[in-house]
Formats: C-alpha cells, structure tokens, sequence
C-alpha cells in the first residue's frame, strides 16, 4: 500500500523526532563507507540499524572498523549463533498449527501434560507454558502451538515415556529442544487416580477397571466410616468392571441392589459420586438425567447412554433409578478433544455407563451374587431416594 505524501512525511517526522534523543556517533566501515551523526536505532548481536541525516541503514558489524567492533561488543561466535537462531525460529513458525488438547497433569508451572486427538488417535502430550493462571488440570485448550521435539520422562513406577511435545511459541520450541541436550529426563510421578465406587448387597465394592489398573495402593473412602483399604476380587477389563473386597468388613453401610429389569428410554435416573475426587473435596455430589439412549457406540448393547452430566472421578459411580436400584456404572464420556477435531464442536452430555447385567455376572463368577429379591421398591422423588442411597457410595483412592 502507498502512502500519501503528507502521511509519509508525518511518519519521517516521527522518526526524526524518535531519533533526535539518542546520541550520535560517526560510523565507518571497513570498505570506506561513512555514516556521519548517525544515532543507533537498534543492535542485535550481529548488526545494528542506524537513522543519519540522509537516511537510514542496517550494517552487519562484521562490516564496522575494528575499534567500531569493539565498542559495540561484536563476538563473531555469538553473531553466528544468533543469525542461526533467527533462521530456526522462522522455520518454526511456518510449523505452527492449531492443537485441541487436554490437560490432564501439571509437571511443573510451565510443563503439562495432556492428552490431543493426534494422527487419527487419542494421544498423550506434552506442552510447554507459560499457562494462564486461570488454567487448570482437565481445561480443555485450543491454541498455537509449535513442534518442539518429544518429551521423555520416567513415571513413578519406574516406566520410561516418550511423548511428543510442542511449545506455546517458536522461541520455547528452540529453548527446550536446545536444553534437553544437557539434562536428565524428568521423574513424573504418575498421578493418584481417583473415582467413585459403590457397596453391592454382597459386601463387595463395585467401581471401573480404569480407574485401579496399574495401581498398587488401593482403598476407599466414606463418610460414614473413613478411609479403608481394599483388594481386588475380580476383574472385568473388556467391559471395564471390578470388584474390591474392604480388608475390615465391619460398619459397612448397606449394599446398593441391582435393577431386576432393564430401564426404559427416557427413564430418569441420576448418579452419587466424587467428580474430580479429594481435589474437590470429600463432599459427595449428585447428577440426574435421563436415559437417551438403549446402546452404546456403534451401537454397543452392553452400553447405556445418558445425560447425566460426569466429569473424571465419577468413573465407577452406580447409575441409579428413583427406585433406589442400579442399572449401570458410570464408566465413560464422549471425548472433548475428539469431538471438536472430528465433528467441529463440543458434546453436551453425551455419557455412558455400563449395563448392571455385566456386573450381576462378574459378581456370579465369584459366587458371591445375592439372591433375587421379591422386595417391590416404590419409584420416590430425587431427595428422598438420595438421602437413603448417598451412604452406599465411596470414593475409590488407586496410587
């Protein structure tokens, strides 16, 4: 775009005036070049830009008399390395793209890793902050993020992992990938996982696979009586069950019975349980919704959809009815970041739980499934049927 010639004058005015209190310095270069009054605009470590009576310039300091070189500090070694920055940086920029992610831990104030539908997969990553003092573990982020390598850490079970990682900005990308060189992998504590679990009528703990796969310290936690260790009894990893035995079996509060019946679409029903776990307190919560759908993914007849809206640590929780009976586990949502890479936009509630069925036979395998009541238990409104279910559910506590 052309400027009008009062504007460009305007603009040589301002630079003038800009330059007029900085002081000036005569400049000469080593084929004989003379700059006289020229007052310096800008150094970097290999150049400087310079406004002078007739106009202005940029001159490399390569090109200055030595003593010029001198003053201005000019190191040949930091030049090159500057200039090879520079050239990198812009490189990276042409890398940078969009990446839809979750964070899912937060290694240090300005490292976290997450997880980003990447490639066709759901895949753990790793980005470089600074973050937003607003931000916080499972924030689902939209942002401009440049290739930075992969980042290789050693959990606390002693397992190395690569993951690939990106920065915020091309300059972290070249800081991080250049420091990586001289440092040790980090130590990333895999973090405690947490989510809900609930008493069956056979004294046994039903909860979510996911949620004590891979832990060794396992136990449960209920207002009613504290905190308990507990073991597994059996295990249903394909439709993601499990079964925990408490080591004291004493004070237990009342089992929670199974839906003799399969719930009808469009039937209300609700969940107790500990979103988010400890971090949000001990403090059980409560979610209702209807039944949306009568199967899962691709149509999946072991899966119940719902709206009841779950969040991480509801993994586990019983999906009752207002009669007080279990038709499912709570065990997954439609990914954030899946969703908005393949469809454009976020879900809205769309969740899952596993049928009741499922765990009636894993309970049976072990023989301890309870007889079939004959008990006719009345449909009673939301608080009622709360009240009298709440004690039956606990938080399950997995590091």
């Amino acid at each position: 775009m052309r400027l009008s010639l009062p504007l460009r004058g305007a603009l040589a005015t301002g630079l003038l005036l800009a330059a007029m209190s900085i002081p000036a310095v005569d400049i000469q270069t080593l084929d004989g070049r003379e700059f006289k009054n020229a007052k310096i605009l800008r150094q970097e470590p290999d150049r400087i830009t310079i406004a002078y009576p007739r106009g202005g310039a940029t001159l490399y300091l390569r090109e200055l008399t030595a003593d010029l070189q001198k003053q201005f500090g000019y190191d040949p070694q930091q030049a090159r390395q500057y200039r090879q920055d520079t050239r990198d940086a812009q490189a990276l920029e042409a890398t940078a793209a969009q990446l839809t992610w979750q964070i899912s831990q937060f290694v240090t104030d300005e490292l976290a890793l997450g997880y980003a539908y990447l490639d066709g997969a759901y895949r753990q990553v790793c980005v470089v902050g600074p973050f937003a003092t607003n931000v916080a573990e499972h924030t689902l982020l939209t942002t401009t993020v440049y290739p930075a390598g992969r980042y290789t850490f050693v959990t606390g079970h002693d397992k190395a992992r690569s993951v690939p990682r990106f920065a915020l900005s091309a300059a972290l990308a070249l800081a991080v990938t250049a420091r990586e060189k001289d440092q040790p992998p980090d130590t990333v504590p895999e973090a405690p996982s947490s989510g809900t679990g609930w008493m069956t009528e056979s004294g046994l703990v039903a909860s979510c696979w996911h949620v004590v796969e891979n832990k060794t310290s396992l136990s449960v936690f209920g207002p009613s009586f504290g905190k308990r260790k507990v073991s597994i009894v059996a295990f249903d990893k394909k439709n993601d069950l499990v079964l925990l035995a408490p080591a004291d079996a004493s004070a237990l509060p009342k089992g929670l019975p199974l839906a003799s019946r399969a719930p009808d679409l469009g039937q209300d029903v609700f969940t107790i349980g500990y979103p988010y776990g400890a971090k949000f307190g001990k403090t059980i919560k409560v979610a209702n919704g209807i039944i949306s759908a009568l199967a899962g993914p691709r149509d999946d007849p072991s899966i119940l959809q719902t709206t009841v809206s779950i969040q991480p640590g509801n993994s586990g929780g019983p999906l009752l009815t207002k009669t007080g009976e279990v038709v499912g586990i709570i065990t997954f949502t439609l990914s954030s970041v899946a969703s908005l890479e393949n469809a454009g936009e976020l879900p809205q509630n769309v969740n899952f739980a596993v049928r009741s069925h499922l765990l009636a036979e894993l309970l049976r395998s072990v023989r301890m499934l309870p007889k079939p009541s004959d008990e006719v238990r009345p449909s009673r409104e939301l608080p009622d049927v709360v009240s009298a279910t709440q004690d039956s559910v606990v938080m399950v506590l997995a590091e």
